[in-house]
């Protein structure tokens, strides 16, 4: 709506109640736009104009016209208003002439305004009109009870009763255009009442006064008002150019808090003082530290003074190690445009998930430089034995060596194999897995047992008719393999395998005797690069893969894998396959295939 003030916050789309609402208002105004000036005739009766004052009326009508198109903004703090200056307009129209002339005109400037701006929402039209006239009619009723009749300039009486006549309308205006700003907005009227009085009401106090200096100045000095009229082109230019500026700065401003909301490092700005002025949120989501307690008070009251208090490092980045976390805090001085406004900005950034992955990593190099090296160390001992004592060594010296040479280097081409099955898990993660198989349950364990060289009088297979899976014989290898090397490596014999359908899935089933997984460490047990011994006393083989690789082969072929305590104590691990569709012909695997092999998890 459009009127001399109203708020520059937020717009918000009114909901079809508040829509209503604003067309019963709308329509109240517009019958106490017919009724209070009818009413005010009838009090005061019909006044003629001379014909040399309807040029002037129609100046200031023309005047009025400008003061609606142009907008001031007034701000305090961090309120913000806009507002037209129409007092200058329309208070000497209701000082100087009849109340019927300075209807008509008021309501003729109200709407060639709203043609002007392009206006096309009925019920704004009505509002602006009907205000304007109900306005300027009270206000002419007030000037002519109170001067007693007296013509204006006359009596100290008559500027006594301009100037009630004047807040009159002020008050009027500013309760009507409230009264629109509450409905749009939902607020309380008390509320928006309580902010227009602190930001455009001084302003159109200040208008109204300027109004009754210029109806003084129409009577006495009527030459000085083209001068006035120049002067209030060169304000309104001036103060369109500070309004310029002002939306710049706001939309710099905007920009800003945009950009220190968004970004995942929490800022801290403190003065010279070390008083807090900015708290992002990220900074409050790190310190769980809300920005209306942070902002005003020190870093040493927060609890926060770390950041402040590390000792710097060469690269000028810190870290603070916490209970749970690691913050990377970086500190740099920041010049004050203005004396004593020095200060310091504060970065801080949550990196414990980094400080996580390099931990990992760095145990997965120890890691693999120690599993590499033992079987090599091994391998290379035994063939060194051989060829040094190749002739004091029998047939059976010389077996049993080979033999040792030949496991180690086994273990040595398990462990380069599951790393490279993993990288390529890791490099088609997304990627769908066509269709594989049909692959027999039996005969994949037979030469999962060849090449772990696993006793097969540990293993117990119990198979119904649902052996086959349609999974390639490649992965199906990797998924055995790394579960009977996970139960013959942490559990103890028997081991069972155990092949039962159900529904379209098939489901594998590896138990043994040992100990089970420890309650603590089963979130963590299909994580890759875990195990159950982790620390400075691990005495685990392998590398932490093998249930990782279980799971992504089984989730990869539309299956899963879960985890329970056996009945009789130790681990059982079922893993979810599809089916292969009935009379399909088996392949034979082939016995030289290059396969997955097995990495100890737990």
């Amino acid at each position: 709506m459009d009127g001399s003030a109203s708020s520059t916050g937020p717009a918000t789309d009114p909901s079809p109640a508040r829509e209503r609402q604003l067309t019963r208002y709308v329509a109240t105004l517009v019958v106490l736009a017919v009724v209070v000036p009818a009413a005010v005739l009838l009090a005061l009766g019909p006044a003629s104009e001379p014909a040399a004052a309807w040029p002037l009326a129609v100046a200031f009508a023309i005047g009025l016209v400008a003061t609606e198109l142009i907008r001031v903004e007034v701000r305090i703090g961090p309120m913000a208003q806009s507002t037209t200056l129409v007092e200058l307009a329309v208070v000497p129209l209701f000082l100087l002439f009849s109340p019927v002339t300075a209807v008509v005109a008021a309501g003729a400037a109200a709407l060639v305004s709203e043609l002007l701006l392009g206006q096309r929402d009925p019920r704004k039209v009505a509002f602006n009109l009907s205000w304007h006239v109900i306005g300027v009619a009270w206000s002419s009723l007030t000037y002519a009870v109170l001067s007693g009749g007296v013509a204006f300039g006359d009596r100290p009486r008559s500027i006594a009763a301009a100037a009630v006549a004047a807040a009159v309308f002020i008050l009027w205006n500013f309760t009507a255009l409230s009264g629109v700003a509450a409905i749009l907005s939902g607020r309380r009227l008390r509320k928006v009442l309580a902010d227009g009085w602190r930001t455009a009401m001084p302003m159109n106090v200040v208008a109204a006064v300027v109004g009754i200096l210029i109806a003084l100045l129409t009577l006495e000095a009527p030459a000085v008002l083209p001068l006035l009229a120049l002067l209030g082109l060169l304000i309104h230019e001036r103060q369109r150019d500070q309004s310029a500026a002002q939306d710049r700065l706001a939309a710099e401003l905007d920009r800003l808090e945009r950009t220190l909301a968004g970004t995942s490092d929490g800022v801290v700005l403190l003065d010279r003082t070390g008083t807090v002025e900015v708290w992002n949120p990220a900074m409050a989501s790190i310190t769980g530290i809300a920005e209306s307690r942070a902002v005003g008070v020190s870093l040493e009251e927060l609890g926060w003074a770390r950041l402040v208090d590390l000792p710097r490092g060469e690269d000028d980045e810190l870290r603070l190690q916490l209970a749970d976390r690691v913050l990377a805090v970086r500190r740099a001085a920041v010049p004050g445009t203005r004396p004593g406004r020095a200060g310091t900005v504060v970065t801080v950034r949550d990196v414990s998930r980094e400080a996580e992955l390099a931990r990992i990593r760095d145990d997965l190099v120890m890691r693999i430089s120690h599993e590499l090296r033992t079987p090599l160390t091994s391998v290379d001992g035994f063939l060194e034995v051989v060829a040094r004592q190749w002739d004091h060594l029998g047939d059976a010296g010389r077996r049993e060596l080979v033999q040792a040479a030949h496991r180690g280097s086994r273990r040595l081409a398990h462990l380069v194999s599951n790393l490279m099955v993993w990288a390529g898990i890791e490099s088609r993660t997304g990627s769908p897995v066509p269709a594989g198989g049909p692959s027999h349950v039996p005969e994949v364990l037979a030469d999962v047992l060849a090449d772990l060289d696993l006793p097969h009088r540990d293993i117990h297979l119990e198979s119904g008719e649902a052996t086959t899976v349609a999974v390639d014989a490649d992965d199906l290898h990797t998924v055995l393999a790394n579960l009977l090397a996970n139960a013959t490596f942490y559990g103890a014999p028997p081991v069972a395998v155990v092949v039962r359908r159900r529904g379209p899935s098939v489901d594998l089933e590896v138990t043994d005797r040992g100990p089970g997984i420890p309650p603590a460490f089963r979130p963590h047990l299909f994580e890759p690069f875990r195990q159950a011994t982790d620390g400075l006393q691990r005495t685990a083989k392998g590398l932490g893969l093998g249930l990782a690789i279980v799971r992504a082969v089984a989730v990869a072929h539309g299956g899963d894998v879960r985890y329970a305590d056996a009945p009789d104590g130790g681990a059982r691990f079922t893993v979810s396959l599809p089916a292969a569709a009935p009379h399909t012909v088996v392949l034979p695997s082939a016995s030289g295939a290059a396969r997955g092999s097995s990495s100890s998890s737990r």
